[in-house]
């Protein structure tokens, strides 16, 4: 047993002694933060509404600062070609990008382990003649990324069909391309999948045509001089996927993919610019009486009826907040398809049972807070 502890605590000294010669660890250490190059979009790096950092690749390195017990910077670039480029002059401690290893780069990058497998998919506009193939492209517009994964497939697919061309970009981020196809600017791109499942709530008429290439892995490009931070990065790899740490982030950003309706998405887009600026000065001015957020407003007035003043469910219900006679009656309204009349009733009608829900739930906590002492004496016998 003192063996075994002794040739524990002698491993653990070779590797704190190869952690502190590595030069990445050593200046992660030095700097105490770990900088991180990545690109802002929806499978990376973003700000939510509450200007917090998010994003897939964010939540990863993060969960790998805080391992190391430090700070993490991060640094945005315009495109893969930008961040390779850094990563190899050093300017950070790791590229987490989305990016795929492919032969070509593997000979060029040092990558770690891979942590999510995609594939490239030939994505296009819905309403245009889908292709099923590579020979089917051959008639339609494409367009990609320049330096990307994509790029060196489609040149692999040129080798069997020389007449297959494309534009490539170094202006436009991935997300930007998606909405050319969108707009029917260009008729189709390619994407990995895993951009494909959180766009398309963006893009409702964006569809998956067939796929590019073989499964893929995602891993992050370390720099070229590093020893064991790489071997630190595969090892905390493994632990977050033992502890169920990857699974959890990569439900959490990809997990409604397989239920998402994209067709109830295409219809709500498209009634944010035909329906809701007749209504939108509406629900500000009435939400500010009541200090409730608008939007909280035009959503419940969404839900059921879709924006439709003149709405009439099979139970009797009408107009934009689908009120019930007697509610209207009560809150005043007497004209239930009069659409300021309706929003006005049916924020007064939220605004109580507000008020009701909190009175309800302060009365509980004096319940608790008077029977708490019985409860504790009663307890103790």
């Amino acid at each position: 047993m003192i063996k075994k502890l002794l040739l524990l605590i002698a491993f653990a000294m070779l590797l704190s002694a190869c952690g502190e010669s590595d030069p990445v660890m050593k200046d992660i250490r030095k700097q105490g933060k770990l900088i991180v190059l990545t690109r802002n979009a929806p499978t990376t790096y973003y700000l939510d509404a509450n200007d917090q950092p998010a994003g897939f690749e964010y939540d990863l390195s993060k969960a790998l600062a805080d391992s190391l017990n430090v700070e993490v910077e991060y640094k945005l670039y315009d495109s893969i070609e930008e961040i390779m480029v850094a990563i190899n002059k050093g300017e950070g401690h790791l590229a987490a990008a989305g990016l795929t290893q492919t032969d070509n780069r593997k000979v060029k990058q040092v990558f770690g382990p891979g942590y999510k497998t995609v594939q490239q998919q030939v994505v296009c506009h819905r309403k245009i003649e889908m292709p099923k193939d590579i020979s089917d492209l051959l008639g339609h517009s494409l367009l990609i990324i320049a330096e990307s994964s994509y790029q060196e497939s489609l040149l692999e697919q040129q080798e069997s069909y020389p007449k297959l061309t494309w534009q490539v970009t170094t202006d436009l981020s991935t997300e930007q391309v998606l909405e050319k196809v969108e707009n029917k600017e260009v008729d189709c791109t390619v994407i990995d999948s895993n951009i494909m499942s959180l766009n398309r709530r963006y893009y409702p008429n964006l569809m998956v045509a067939f796929p590019l290439s073989e499964e893929q892995e995602l891993a992050w490009l370390l720099p070229r001089d590093v020893g064991y931070f790489k071997e630190y990065v595969a090892d905390w790899f493994a632990q977050i996927e033992d502890n169920s740490t990857l699974n959890m982030i990569n439900e959490r950003y990809y997990g409604f993919a397989d239920i998402f309706d994209y067709y109830d998405n295409h219809v709500y887009l498209k009634r944010i610019s035909d329906r809701l600026p007749e209504y939108e000065a509406a629900f500000k001015e009435i939400a500010q009486q009541y200090e409730f957020s608008w939007t909280l407003l035009a959503a419940q007035a969404y839900q059921e009826p879709g924006w439709n003043a003149e709405a009439r469910s099979p139970t009797g219900v009408r107009g934009l907040m689908m009120l019930t006679q007697n509610t209207a009656t009560a809150m005043g309204v007497t004209k239930r398809i009069d659409a300021i009349q309706s929003i006005k009733g049916g924020a007064k009608y939220l605004d109580q049972m507000l008020k009701k829900s909190l009175k309800m739930c302060l009365q509980q906590i004096v319940f608790c807070l008077l029977w708490l002492p019985i409860i504790l004496v009663l307890r103790m016998y």
